[in-house]
């Protein structure tokens, strides 16, 4: 069975967003935890930008912040937000068609009330979402 397009997507995503926390962990890892970012005026317009950090600032230009990826954020964050996200599609596997960890409520009850659970098709939505945030959008139908 083939993985759906939008965790193929979504694994790429993934990919790319580590690689790009990591190269801006390159470039800054001596300023440490980003603090603040801010723009400020040269000559005539504003046309820097300061990084600060734990460690200390760093200025560049505005153009060469964007050309580099500087802008992009917390690489520390960013990391984090990666790793989280691989978690939640990781408990959110394919169970043989299925969601290993969603399930909603059957009219079905046990001898006590208590509702049986129906199995949720996979991809489920949690997974369709997360697919979303990092741009994937549905198949044509």
């Amino acid at each position: 069975m083939s993985a759906h397009s939008a965790v193929v997507f979504l694994r790429q995503a993934l990919d790319r967003a580590e690689e790009r926390a990591q190269r801006l962990h390159d470039e800054l890892w001596w300023i440490g935890n980003v603090t603040r970012i801010e723009a400020f005026a040269g000559d005539i317009q504003f046309d820097d930008i300061r990084i600060h950090g734990e460690g200390g600032t760093r200025t560049v230009s505005i153009t060469e912040a964007i050309q580099r990826g500087l802008l992009a954020g917390n690489p520390v964050d960013l990391k984090r937000r990666v790793a989280a996200d691989r978690q939640i599609l990781a408990e959110h596997a394919n169970d043989y068609g299925d969601c290993a960890a969603c399930g909603r409520p059957s009219e079905e009850t046990n001898g006590r009330g208590h509702h049986f659970h129906e199995a949720v098709p996979w991809p489920c939505r949690t997974v369709l979402l997360l697919a979303e945030a990092y741009g994937w959008t549905e198949e044509p139908k």
